[in-house]
């Protein structure tokens, strides 16, 4: 089984944020900080003003740490991403057993880690994941009472809203549908929990007129 998650890495003032993209979520005890990223932000990259992501495989030990751990991808190619991420393993560290009760040990995933600067016009793009608390409360509703066309179009308004917000962060569609089955799913069952502002009564309000 694939653990998958993501993790925002800001040089040096800007918060980090780990979270699981798809499959199997992974309980995190302990994260690179962002300062300790920045210590690996590549220099060169950094002078000029570039940007980047890397991901690496990792299979996880019994107490949570990673372990065996490969450059699978990194853009700009040339830029020491993949390298300063490789870094960064020993700092990650997972919880013996992920959400679903079931031991790591052994389990391969990826971590995708992406430098940015501060200030960066990234850090300002919308999060597709604020948008899916709205989705999955209108999807919900859809899918109690198909005649519910108020639910049909803020869910399809929703979608669309996660969809460019994706594109904004370099995101992909699988994610995004991963992140709206999640949404509606957790809708349905009562987990959902609605940050402030996107209570449904607010994700009504946003909708256009």
């Amino acid at each position: 089984m694939l653990i998958v998650l993501a993790a925002m890495a800001a040089l040096a003032a800007e918060a980090v944020a780990v979270e699981p993209t798809k499959e199997r979520e992974a309980l995190w005890v302990s994260t690179p900080t962002p300062e300790e990223i920045a210590r690996v932000y590549p220099v060169a990259a950094q002078r000029a003003n570039v940007e980047g992501v890397a991901a690496m495989a990792c299979k996880a030990t019994a107490d949570g740490h990673l372990t065996n751990c490969t450059v699978t991808r990194q853009y700009p190619a040339s830029a020491g991403f993949g390298e300063a991420t490789l870094k960064l393993a020993p700092l990650f560290r997972m919880a013996t057993a992920a959400k679903d009760g079931a031991p790591v040990e052994g389990e391969t995933g990826e971590i995708k880690v992406r430098y940015v600067l501060p200030g960066s016009e990234f850090m300002r793009r919308p999060d597709p994941d604020d948008f899916a608390i709205c989705y999955g409360q209108f999807a919900n509703r859809a899918e109690a009472n198909a005649e519910d066309l108020q639910a049909w179009r803020g869910a399809m308004y929703w979608a669309a809203k996660m969809m460019s917000a994706a594109a904004g962060r370099y995101s992909s569609p699988s994610k995004v549908e991963s992140a709206m089955a999640r949404a509606r799913g957790e809708a349905a069952n009562g987990t959902l929990r609605p940050k402030r502002g996107y209570e449904l009564e607010s994700c009504v309000a946003k909708l256009p007129k």
